[in-house]
C-alpha cells in the first residue's frame, strides 16, 4: 500500500491493518460525501477544502504559529470527586478523560501528550 510521506508517521503509529482500515473508511466517506444529505447551494464542504482554507487564512493572518502552540498546550486538570454512596473498593480510583484531541493533525502530538499525562501516573 502506498503511503504518502505526510501520513507515514500516522501509519507507523496505527499499524498496517488499522491504517488500511482507516484509509478505506475515509475513502468511503469521500465517495458518498453529501450523497445522503441532499445537494444545495450552501453545501460548501462539497466544493472547497475547509481544512486547507482555514490553514491558509491562519497563515495569512499570522495566527498559524499561535494555533500550533495552542494545539500543543495540553491541559491536565485533576478533580477529586466525593460520592456519598461510593463503595469503599472504588475509593482512590482515577478516571482519565481525553477529549477533542485531533491527534492525527501533527506527528509530534503523541509524544507531547505522553509527556503531559504519564508523569502524573495516569
Amino acid at each position: 500500500m502506498y503511503i504518502p510521506e505526510e501520513l507515514q508517521h500516522y501509519a507507523a503509529r496505527l499499524g498496517e491493518a488499522e491504517f488500511a482500515a482507516r484509509m478505506a473508511a475515509e475513502q468511503g466517506m469521500r465517495e458518498c460525501r453529501g450523497a445522503r444529505q441532499g445537494k444545495g447551494l450552501f453545501r460548501l464542504e462539497n466544493k472547497i477544502d475547509l481544512y486547507g482554507s482555514i490553514k491558509f487564512c491562519l497563515k495569512l493572518s499570522g495566527f498559524w504559529n499561535r494555533a500550533v502552540r495552542n494545539y500543543f498546550d495540553i491541559q491536565v486538570v485533576r478533580n477529586e470527586v466525593r460520592l456519598k454512596n461510593l463503595p469503599p473498593e472504588f475509593d482512590g480510583y482515577t478516571i482519565l478523560q481525553l477529549s477533542d484531541l485531533h491527534a492525527d493533525l501533527h506527528p509530534d502530538f503523541p509524544v507531547a501528550s505522553e509527556r503531559n499525562y504519564f508523569p502524573f501516573g495516569l
